[in-house]
């Protein structure tokens, strides 16, 4: 299915093993001896073979005996010869063992990048000290180091310069791969106001969007500072200090809900939306669905009925949709791609749902039947009205039809479609009761029923069947909603992620933001759908 489900999916599924396997395990691995674990982990690593998912349970195996102190750094070497599969390789360069890309084997990690920018360079043991952090802090992966070292061609000289780098690195990892190598490629620019790029001067703006809170907090912070009766320096060391801690907070929130790769603060930004999605898209479904349809009957099961099957179906669609909105990695397009692929399935099934559940059933079209051999039992004239209308039902060439028939005609000449013709008939003589008891005749008689009784109940769209009318009314209106409730998706998600300064604000915001968009886009969703396939 789409890989964004995928990968959530497999997540938990991870997230199960290791609740339900792994800590279990190395909980009764506590109790015995240091050659007991190593035995048992040299078995583990027997039996994986090379399947990714086996050797990703062995990795967290490791890491969760070095996590618990029931085996040692130096135990894992041996434990990692030979454990690779055809595309990746088990790596312990990180402080725990890794699965890594197969592709980056040969490439610099952290002590080779070091080795090589110090054999062209002589700084001082504090310049290398702060380098080194920062390197650390910024969790490159080889790949990244080796561009790194490849453009880092000076030492920063100055504690604004170390700033400038750490903040321009957090901007460059925040970044798609291929951006990010040709972020890190303008490294040389960097300490150079009069030089420009395409990233750096992102960057610059991206900095000036950050002064610009700064400044508008200090000048907040000071009208504070003189309600709590500070005045002068004192009012003004307090503002800068207070603008300065929440500048920081809002300019990490800044970088990390901006990156593609996971952060503690989008996967937790993640969660929350996903949460008030799930919530706020069902009560806007329950809204405008009975807004849309006050005016029908309620105390009919169907109005209800169909209001649980729209209510059921947000939730299928909506947990869909979470997953992958808020996949970080996804590009937009290929998230709206992922959109249509999964809801070209999930709709027919839906729509094939719908028709099942409120569908015209057999009893109905079986007591119309004997309605209308009754008639011609009795003789009543309205008998003539009524088969020759059902009858007539037949004749109806809806757009599927005319589609074979127009492919029938490019690719084989004029073909003729079958067409369900009958003679009309303009007395009672012409057929008996008895001829309408026969088995072929009723059986084309009720078809013919069914068929008319979908005419009535059908909207300005025709297409053979209800399934068929909703599934193709729902696809042709996704291809306006779909980009509409995507932009609209990574707003609310930018705003919940950069809400950590005010929560309770950011919440108030995506609120405002949603409501408009469901009150608009849904009472015309349910205005539409009910004028075109009267639903």
């Amino acid at each position: 299915m789409i890989k964004s489900i995928l990968t959530k999916t497999k997540k938990n599924t991870f997230g199960i093993v290791k609740e339900k396997v792994i800590s279990p395990t190395v909980k009764k691995l506590s109790r015995h001896s240091l050659k007991s674990r190593l035995s048992f982990l040299k078995l583990l690593k027997a039996r994986k073979g090379r399947f990714q998912f086996l050797t990703q349970m062995y990795a967290d195996t490791i890491n969760k005996m070095i996590k618990e102190k029931l085996i040692s750094p130096e135990d894992v070497p041996p434990l990692l010869a030979q454990t690779d599969t055809s595309k990746f390789l088990l790596d312990f360069s990180y402080g725990e063992v890794r699965l890594i890309p197969r592709s980056w084997e040969g490439l610099p990690k952290l002590d080779e990048t070091m080795d090589l920018i110090l054999a062209r360079s002589q700084p001082d043991s504090d310049q290398v000290i702060r380098l080194r952090k920062l390197l650390t802090d910024s969790e490159f992966t080889p790949l990244e180091f080796n561009e790194f070292q490849k453009y880092f061609v000076r030492f920063p000289e100055s504690d604004e310069e170390w700033k400038i780098l750490k903040e321009y690195l957090s901007f460059a990892t925040a970044m798609r791969q291929k951006h990010q190598m040709r972020a890190l490629a303008e490294l040389p620019k960097l300490f150079y106001p009069e030089d420009s790029g395409k990233y750096i001067d992102k960057f610059k703006k991206l900095r000036n969007s950050i002064d610009k809170f700064e400044l508008k907090q200090i000048k907040k912070q000071e009208k504070k500072a003189l309600k709590k009766g500070l005045k002068g320096d004192e009012a003004k060391a307090f503002a800068k200090k207070q603008a300065k801690e929440m500048t920081a907070v809002y300019s990490n929130m800044k970088y990390a809900c901006r990156s593609t790769k996971p952060t503690p603060e989008s996967k937790y930004a993640a969660k929350r939306t996903s949460s008030f999605f799930m919530a706020m898209g069902i009560s806007a479904t329950a809204g405008t669905y009975a807004y849309a349809n006050w005016d029908k009957d309620k105390t009919e099961f169907d109005w209800y009925g169909k209001l649980g099957h729209d209510l059921a179906w947000k939730f299928i669609f909506q947990y869909g949709y979470n997953a992958i909105m808020t996949d970080q990695a996804a590009t937009f397009l290929k998230k709206m791609v992922s959109l249509h692929i999964f809801y070209t399935p999930a709709d027919y099934i839906e729509a094939a749902m719908y028709e099942l559940e409120f569908g015209e059933e057999n009893s109905f079209i079986k007591e119309e039947y004997e309605r209308i051999v009754e008639l011609r039992k009795k003789e009543d004239p309205e008998f003539i009205k009524e088969y020759n209308a059902a009858m007539n039902s037949l004749n109806n060439e809806y757009f599927p039809e005319q589609i074979k028939k127009f492919i029938s005609e490019v690719m084989r000449g004029k073909v003729e479609v079958e067409k369900n013709e009958f003679d009309e008939i303009l007395s009672l003589e012409e057929i008996s009761a008895g001829e309408l008891e026969d088995d072929e005749m009723q059986e084309r008689l009720m078809e013919a029923i069914t068929q008319k009784i979908y005419n009535e109940n059908s909207g300005s769209i025709k297409l053979g069947s209800h399934t068929m009318d909703r599934y193709i009314f729902v696809r042709s209106y996704d291809m306006l909603d779909v980009p509409k409730s995507l932009l609209m998706g990574l707003w609310i998600y930018r705003t919940m992620c950069m809400g950590g300064l005010n929560m309770k604000a950011a919440i108030t915001q995506a609120s405002i933001i949603y409501t408009l968009d469901q009150i608009i886009g849904k009472y015309i969703y349910y205005q539409i759908r009910r004028d075109i396939i009267n639903m």
